[in-house]
């Protein structure tokens, strides 16, 4: 039975072949859309899934109050850790950068690396397929590298026992890991142990030197961890911290104490979400864009599938009798549902196939083309795969069911006695329903009609963007935190200093404590006006030259000179005791002027202590979704700085000067570190690179869901020409020209499109101001955009239908009458 009726689907299908070629089109493309954005979303969501103990591993990072959270750890005693905390089961540090590594040979190759610990693979279970596990990195100086990279750099995956040289030191190479297949913020090319990492510092609870995670057993819950964790706190970090100070010496009291210093814990979700540590690997989740998507993905699919089921009801006009002449030779209406739930499983499944192989496509395109909006093939990924085959007996049913139930029905049988299907027809039945869809679909596609152009004037509105700054020509690094040595506090970047004053290769050069776009967070710290209220404020250090090199814009008083300016008397944390302070000339911006009430700021004094002698423009170091922050600029000694920015007509000799003289004074326990340069205007570039490339994603997806809507319109072009192609001709009989015709066929259609005009109008500009409150800088939406649209709209409604127009219009009344 099932041959059979697989057998009369497919006779449909020859009997009205453009009506399922337009299906077959519409499900393909709004599948393609759908799949290719789960795809995303399951990438996006995925990270670190590689790693079987994802749930239990958690980064440590410290803590410090009404100043900067999560500074990775500079390897606090890790063995202590583990000893004081019994659930956890492994810790590891380890930085990451690139490394150049070399063969005995002299073959180099640039790869991610990790520098580590013996417990690293203890914490993170990377797939070790050539090697034992436990030992790979056991001791000192080995190491394992993917298999890919070791084709790369061997020609082969045999390459046991060989050695790799970075920075002077050698590499056994103990075994082959396998690339992870999920997103990782370790994704790497190879993982080093390197004895120096070994070196763990007992009181060394602050900085910014490694990263530290730990594995917790399965049985431990995050907050026993944490509680575990401040414990640590109170009695290790308390007491170096504030020596025999007497004091309640719990968390809840530390943790409101200005000096306080401690360890907070992430999980990897969090790191991922919400994380607040400055130094984090893990790429945050653009939660915005991933709404965005996520939307165009079922509004794709959703007209796609408004299309299929508008395409089929309008087929069924022409079944009326064929569904007649079967139920009264006995078919029942199971059998007939049966049959039309299998002619359009066949459309389904085939416009499923021709969609996962448009995926694989656009994937590898992509790929060659250097994109990245899915990084992974679906046939590697079962899970994805299981819940696509569901997902089409899912669709299979909404999209059919319908007219599987309207196509059965006693009414067939009526309208084939009667002979003319119209007269059961109305606005409650298939007519009306199809009219509703084609509305529905129109929503949806003048809604994304609009979101693509919000999002492109947004978009340019940023490029255009006044950044307050010039970042021409500039090259950053973060190399001098490596000219101080940990153990005693000395620095040698005042010799740093002198000698790029003396090269004529340098322009100018300055020192801050961060750079425009870096993306490293700030926690605002709070001071108090003049009235003693308090406002929150970001503390950014840079010395004079960094100010002139970046050209800021002083639009009050002057550029402050270093010096204390006297002293003042504030109150201590306990407001009990006085004590004297420092009074330091700052600049501030003019966020920070309006925020803390200061019409005159010029001579006023922050939390007693800061002395406003300058206000400059306000400018942009953040996200350009973010307000701008209100800053305070400290000029402070030079081993405080953490950046380097230099300008320069020849940046490569430039570049290569400043490494020599780095080299030559930096710690030796930095040694196998090395420069990674910037030029600042790449931060901003790679920031709008993003916004474009979401853009591009946004435009590409919206007018796929476009198209297929326009193929649903053209479909019922057609059935109405095959519908009405009487009535035309008799209208051409008494007198109708080919132009009352055609406005006669486009009359009914943009009846449809204006009530989905109107509908979609408040249905984007809901959407769209949520969408746009997601940025501090922001256009407003205006009459001009939905105009705009709307003539976009009329221009594609009447290109498609143009055609089918013309044939009404063009008919010859003889043929259709003769056919009669």
């Amino acid at each position: 039975m099932i041959v059979q009726l697989i057998k009369y689907a497919f006779r449909s299908f020859r009997k009205t072949p453009l009506i399922h070629l337009l299906n077959l089109t519409g499900l393909t493309i709004g599948l393609s859309v759908f799949f290719l954005i789960s795809l995303y979303v399951y990438q996006e969501k995925s990270y670190e899934s590689d790693f079987s103990n994802k749930e239990d591993i958690f980064q440590i990072s410290s803590e410090m109050q009404g100043m900067m959270d999560g500074i990775a750890v500079s390897t606090p005693n890790l063995v202590l850790v583990q000893d004081e905390i019994p659930e956890v089961e492994a810790i590891t540090a380890f930085t990451k950068g690139k490394a150049d590594l070399a063969t005995d040979d002299n073959k180099s190759l640039m790869a991610d690396a990790i520098r580590t610990d013996a417990h690293f693979l203890k914490v993170f279970d990377f797939k070790v397929i050539v090697g034992d596990a436990s030992s790979v990195l056991s001791k000192p100086s080995t190491a394992v590298i993917t298999n890919e990279f070791a084709i790369q750099l061997f020609g082969s995956t045999d390459v046991l026992g060989e050695v790799v040289t970075y920075a002077g030191d050698t590499y056994l190479i103990n075994g082959i890991i396998e690339k992870p297949r999920y997103k990782t913020q370790l994704d790497v090319d190879a993982i080093m142990h390197n004895a120096k990492v070994d070196v763990y510092e007992t009181k060394a609870w602050g900085g910014a030197t490694k990263h530290i995670y730990a594995r917790i057993n399965q049985a431990t819950d995050r907050d026993s961890f944490e509680q575990s964790m401040d414990e640590i706190v109170l009695k290790y970090i308390y007491p170096h911290t504030k020596g025999d100070e007497a004091g309640n010496r719990s968390i809840e009291n530390w943790k409101k104490d200005p000096a306080y210093r401690g360890l907070m814990i992430e999980s990897l979700d969090e790191l991922r979400t919400e994380s607040k540590a400055m130094l984090n690997l893990m790429p945050k989740l653009d939660q915005s864009r991933l709404t965005t998507m996520i939307i165009v993905g079922i509004a794709a699919l959703l007209i796609s599938v408004i299309n299929f089921i508008n395409l089929s009801t309008a087929k069924a006009t022409v079944r009326f009798k064929e569904v007649g002449v079967k139920r009264i030779l006995g078919a029942n209406r199971g059998l007939l549902i049966t049959q039309f739930l299998i002619e359009a499983f066949i459309i389904v499944l085939l416009s499923a196939i021709l969609a996962l192989g448009v995926v694989e496509l656009v994937i590898k395109l992509s790929a060659d083309f250097g994109g990245s909006f899915v990084e992974f093939s679906v046939l590697h990924f079962s899970e994805w795969l299981m819940g696509a085959a569901f997902f089409i007996v899912g669709l299979t049913l909404l999209s059919a069911i319908y007219p599987a139930l309207y196509l059965s029905s006693n009414k067939s049988f009526v309208l084939m006695r009667k002979g003319s299907p119209k007269t059961e027809l109305s606005i409650f039945n298939a007519t009306g329903f199809r009219k509703v869809a084609t509305v529905v679909q129109f929503v949806g596609s003048i809604s994304l009609i609009v979101a693509v152009i919000v999002m492109f004037l947004q978009i340019d509105f940023l490029r255009n963007r006044d950044l307050g700054y010039d970042d021409e020509g500039i090259l950053t690094t973060n190399g001098l935190f490596y000219l101080s040595n940990p153990r005693d506090g000395s620095s040698t970047i005042s010799a740093f200093q002198n000698e790029l004053s003396k090269s004529p290769l340098i322009e100018e050069f300055g020192f801050s404590s961060r750079l425009p776009m870096d993306d490293v967070k700030q926690i605002p710290m709070p001071l108090k006006d003049a009235n003693g209220n308090e406002h929150h404020a970001v503390i950014m250090r840079a010395n004079i030259d960094y100010l002139k090199l970046m050209k800021f814009r002083l639009s009050k008083g002057t550029m402050f000179s270093g010096a204390e300016i006297g002293t003042s008397t504030v109150l201590n944390s306990d407001s009990t005791a006085k004590k004297q302070s420092l009074i330091r000339p700052v600049l501030i911006n003019e966020m920070a002027a309006r925020v803390f009430g200061l019409e005159e700021p010029i001579g006023e004094l922050i939390s007693g202590k800061y002395k406003v002698v300058g206000v400059i423009e306000d400018f942009f170091f953040n996200d350009l979704r973010r307000a701008v922050d209100p800053i305070i600029i400290v000029e402070s000694q030079p081993n405080l700085y953490s950046y380097l920015t230099i300008r320069s007509k020849d940046q490569n000799s430039a570049k290569a000067f400043v490494e020599s003289v780095w080299e030559k004074l930096t710690w030796v326990g930095y040694s196998d570190v090395r420069l990674e340069w910037e030029a600042l205007e790449s931060n901003y570039a790679e920031l709008m690179s993003e916004e474009n490339q979401g853009f591009s994603y946004m435009l590409f997806f919206s007018v796929l869901a476009v198209i297929v809507s326009c193929l649903g319109l053209f479909g019922l072009a057609v059935f109405t020409v095959d519908l009405r192609f009487h009535e035309f001709g008799i209208r051409k009989v008494l007198g109708a020209s080919v132009i009352d015709i055609v406005q006669l066929f486009s009359k009914d259609f943009a009846k449809l499109i204006a009530i989905a005009f109107v509908v979609a109008i408040p249905v984007s500009i809901y959407a769209l101001q949520n969408w746009l409150d997601g940025f501090a800088n922001r256009i407003s939406l205006s009459a001009g955009v939905f105009l705009f649209t709307g003539l976009i709209t009329l221009f594609i409604v009447f290109s498609t239908i143009l055609f089918q127009s013309l044939k009404a219009g063009r008919l010859n009344p003889v043929d259709t009458l003769r056919n009669e």
